[in-house]
């Protein structure tokens, strides 16, 4: 994985935190992986203090479902979510919604996610 690769560079990000940790600057050295192969990598390679993995659900929604509009209806109803194109800087993902799986499963979460896919729905109506 090439961001890996410049991560565990000589002048790479891990060697410049390194040195802040160093000077006293920071205190403690973690990362988040989006994938497990890059995540034992960094882990064969330096002992960190903390990992983070992401527990996220990536959803494609039908074409024509603006997934702003999904966001702001959403959040109406006390559902939160984060609509795709915030992760890309070409206006990419418009039909895309990121969802947190890091909470325990519960009937206010399944009830959630009956009601997004209700929203879905009368966004293509």
């Amino acid at each position: 994985d090439e961001d890996v690769d410049r991560i565990l560079s000589k002048k790479g990000a891990l060697s410049a935190f390194l040195e802040l940790r160093d000077k006293g600057v920071i205190q403690y050295l973690g990362f988040s992986a989006h994938t497990e192969e890059a995540a034992l990598r960094l882990l064969e390679n330096f002992d960190f203090d903390t990992i983070l993995f992401p527990f996220m659900l990536w959803v494609e929604m039908p074409e024509g479902v603006d997934s702003v509009k999904l966001m702001c209806r959403a959040r109406e109803e006390g559902i939160s979510i984060a609509p795709g194109t915030i992760f890309s800087s070409q206006d990419r993902f418009a039909n895309h919604v990121r969802l947190n799986c890091g909470t325990l499963w519960s009937d206010t979460v399944e009830h959630g996610i009956q009601r997004l896919g209700g929203l879905v729905h009368g966004l293509l109506a």
